[in-house]
């Protein structure tokens, strides 16, 4: 798995992953400090910035999520690399866990770029260091929140082996995860036992985001209690080891 995880990161590299996602980064900061200078709604600069920067990270992560890892691999598949990287390994499982791994790595070493450019910029521009330091909550909820979305591509590219619709079914449902509450809600005042359970499914089958939006406990310096932290973490691990599980499974027993 390790030397899976090692060779996608320097196919990633070679192919300039890097610095297109670092240049990117670099737009985000200025993109921030524009926005920061035409939204002066805070009476404070930088937390303007902050919005602009993490929002924007956000962004970027959950469409390299979302394209990258599932396009990569198709295109193993269709040059024949994948069947040379399996000859080293002792299963498909291998390959598919060790690539999960390698585009969580990566994308987190982006969050964390743009975050040290967002602390620079926002440290520029009058912010203090102990609000700074907030920032490490959104590299932890933004890994986090990759983590579920990687999962949940890499279960759908198993079913489907096309990138194009696991990378677009993902994305419909990240979209519709955003109305998570709004079913919770209708499920709780629904006399229909139908209604109820159809709705309850959604809102527990369906990856809930909004746990790892820490952005506005971060603009307006409000740290986190540890078990919200801990909690968040805990969901993560039960709904990618779940979704991971079942698309390795799915991948050893697929004829390919």
């Amino acid at each position: 798995m390790l030397y899976v995880i090692k060779y996608t990161l320097i196919e990633n590299l070679r192919n300039k992953i890097y610095l297109s996602s670092i240049a990117l980064l670099l737009v985000i900061s200025l993109l921030s400090w524009i926005g920061a200078s035409i939204n002066f709604n805070f009476r404070e600069y930088y937390i303007s910035t902050l919005a602009f920067g993490m929002s924007l990270t956000d962004l970027l992560a959950i469409v390299i999520a979302l394209f990258l890892p599932a396009n990569n691999m198709s295109l193993e598949f269709e040059r024949g690399t994948a069947w040379v990287i399996w000859s080293k390994l002792r299963g498909k499982g291998q390959y598919y866990l060790g690539k999960y791994f390698a585009y969580l790595i990566l994308i987190t070493i982006l969050i964390t770029i743009s975050s040290i450019f967002i602390v620079i910029i926002s440290l520029f521009m009058g912010a203090e260091i102990n609000h700074m330091l907030l920032l490490k909550n959104f590299i932890l909820f933004e890994t986090l929140e990759i983590s579920c979305i990687l999962a949940l591509v890499f279960l759908l590219y198993s079913f489907f082996r096309s990138s194009i619709l696991a990378s677009l079914f993902s994305l419909l449902i990240i979209y519709f995860s955003v109305f998570l509450e709004t079913a919770k809600e209708i499920a709780s005042s629904s006399n229909s036992l139908v209604t109820k359970l159809w709705y309850n499914i959604i809102y527990y089958m369906m990856p809930n985001l909004s746990y790892f939006n820490v952005e506005n406990h971060i603009i307006y310096n409000q740290p986190l209690s540890y078990q919200y932290i801990w909690l968040s973490v805990l969901y993560a691990i039960i709904f990618t080891g779940i979704l991971i599980s079942v698309s390795i499974i799915i991948m050893e027993k697929k004829e390919l």
